[in-house]
């Protein structure tokens, strides 16, 4: 999975003012790599000015689909998005590897169900995908969206969703919050934090009807709908939650010295296993490797993206943070080596 791929831009279309949408072109040998789950993303590279940039972005399309969709959405301080809106066209190549991610659906049960998401700005994507699927897989069930943004002008897949809705206009239900454009509606005046979302499952969406909820947005905003769904009754076990930035308060494992002469490391990637001893004092396991010579696939490097999730076979790793990582993946070994370090003298794991 640390291989990438030289695929072609086949189609952008300028979305709002501030992001771009991308269909890359996967060429027939290289479809079934291609292949990606509803809520999964690919791992981005450019050169730029001689430095090596990884970007994480969430597929945008319905599962199956075989031309991969993706949003850039422009950021002040972004240097990777600087580059894409300046000079990504239709034409032009990018290198990407193959979907990662475990944000998803959950497994089909057969019977009706009410999916429910929360998104702000460009956490839309994954949703996105993750609606547009289970409206089309599952017949019989329905879906509620409530989506924050500045304003109107601001609203990603503005169009695609309003075809949504007329597809579906008996399953799908669309709230817009406006953070800084009025709305007819006082509750849908403001950003989506916890009070309006525990007013919006009183007047609008009965918590007692919901199946699933997934969440994706600012860290202040997952937080707030979390609570407000908690505080309603709402199983904390069936809230799947993504990452689009880092948490503050959580920080990269600092370096641990096992042992002066490092630690006995065996892993697998890409179907080879190699063995090798790391040296003490690096501040994560991933850049342990990366110093080692190894190349482990990986992008946001901050506990986000889940690029670098690997399970470890044998020994002891402390993990920070599971961020991107369902609490089965914990429970099954999965860890996130941007975020962890290692507690043991020998190290076995698995990226594969």
């Amino acid at each position: 999975m640390s291989q990438f791929f030289a695929l072609t831009l086949a189609h952008v279309r300028r979305d709002t003012p501030d992001s771009m949408v991308l269909t890359l072109n996967v060429p027939h040998e290289h479809r079934a790599r291609f292949a990606h789950r509803a809520g999964q993303h690919l791992t981005l590279r450019a050169w730029v000015d001689g430095q090596e940039l990884r970007r994480s972005y969430s597929l945008c399309n319905v599962q199956g689909d075989g031309s991969p969709q993706l949003a850039i959405k422009r950021i002040a301080d972004g240097q990777f998005s600087q580059w894409a809106h300046r000079h990504l066209q239709a034409g032009a190549v990018i290198e990407a590897m193959p979907p990662t991610g475990s944000f998803g659906l959950e497994s089909p049960c057969g019977a009706p169900r009410h999916h429910v998401a929360f998104a702000a700005g460009s956490g839309i994507t994954p949703i996105l995908s993750i609606l547009e699927t289970a409206l089309r897989d599952e017949p019989t069930s329905r879906f509620t969206l409530v989506y924050g943004n500045r304003d109107l002008a601001s609203v990603q897949f503005r169009e695609r969703l309003c075809q949504l809705k007329n597809t579906y206009l008996t399953r799908l239900s669309i709230f817009h919050f406006f953070s800084n454009e009025p709305q007819d509606v006082e509750l849908f005046s403001g950003r989506l934090d916890e009070r309006r979302c525990g007013s919006l499952l009183t007047s609008c969406v009965q918590v007692s009807t919901i199946d699933h909820v997934y969440l994706c947005g600012p860290a202040a905003m997952m937080k707030g709908v979390s609570s407000a769904l908690l505080a309603k009754g709402f199983p904390a076990g069936r809230i799947r939650q993504e990452r689009f930035g880092t948490d503050p308060a959580v920080r990269p494992p600092s370096s641990v010295t096992v042992s002066a002469s490092g630690v006995q490391l065996t892993v697998r990637i890409d179907g080879a296993t190699r063995r090798l001893r790391l040296a003490s004092g690096a501040s994560s396991l991933l850049d342990s490797m990366l110093a080692a010579g190894l190349a482990p696939p990986y992008s946001c490097k901050a506990g986000v993206c889940g690029t670098c999730r690997c399970k470890v076979l044998e020994g002891e790793v402390q993990m920070q943070s599971p961020h991107a990582l369902g609490p089965s993946e914990v429970a099954q070994g999965y860890v996130l080596a941007c975020m962890s370090s290692v507690q043991s003298p020998t190290l076995e794991l698995a990226f594969d």
